[in-house]
């Protein structure tokens, strides 16, 4: 989250989100930290893990679920693309099987009863943690910060009056040796970016 890269949607460049709570985005970026070392000790050098949030301005419209269109999906794909250029070599398109089309069709609506849990499952598993640290005390750490910081995106993410959002999966799973996994959260006042990478 250092150095946060560019993130342009809609002709507008999104500012990187300002944490209300500097304390949460400290332990963020510890947890991310953990989570690349023990991801790097179970798949390797090439796990990176990714979030970025960013302030959706008023001007640059909502995008609600019904009314997501392939050009939309194209837009977003490309935009991740150029936060993560050293990755966008996953991320390619083809006429085969795998075009914006297909991103279009597993985007799904997401709720904010729905969110804690999905958001979790895009992190490493409790398994993996206790390999490393069988005494719990960096799974214990996440979930503590997982839980304030759920909390706290659901509040940027959800308005009261909308309690959903569109969420795009733009995974990959043309090389069965790389996987490339990042998801977009287009909320009510942030518009939230997850990846996870890992070669195999």
């Amino acid at each position: 989250m250092n150095d946060q890269p560019k993130f342009s949607l809609g002709g507008f460049e999104l500012p990187p989100h300002t944490f209300t709570n500097q304390n949460l985005k400290e332990e963020l970026e510890a947890v991310l930290a953990t989570e690349r070392q023990i991801g790097e000790a179970l798949a390797g050098p090439g796990f990176v893990n990714y979030l970025e949030i960013y302030d959706r301005p008023e001007n640059l419209g909502l995008m609600p679920y019904q009314f997501v269109r392939v050009g939309n999906v194209e837009e977003l794909f490309n935009a991740v693309k150029n936060i993560w250029p050293e990755d966008a070599q996953f991320l390619e398109l083809n006429d085969y099987y795998w075009d914006a089309l297909s991103i279009y069709r597993q985007s799904e609506q997401q709720t904010r009863r729905k969110f804690p849990a999905f958001f979790r499952n895009l992190f490493l598993k409790a398994d993996a943690y206790m390999e490393q640290d069988p005494e719990g005390k960096a799974l214990d750490t996440r979930t503590r910060t997982l839980a304030k910081l759920i909390r706290y995106l659901s509040d940027h993410l959800f308005s009261e009056g909308d309690p959903t959002l569109s969420m795009f999966s733009l995974s990959d799973a043309d090389n069965e040796n790389t996987s490339f996994a990042p998801y977009v959260f287009y909320g009510h006042s942030v518009i939230l970016v997850v990846g996870k990478k890992w070669i195999l």
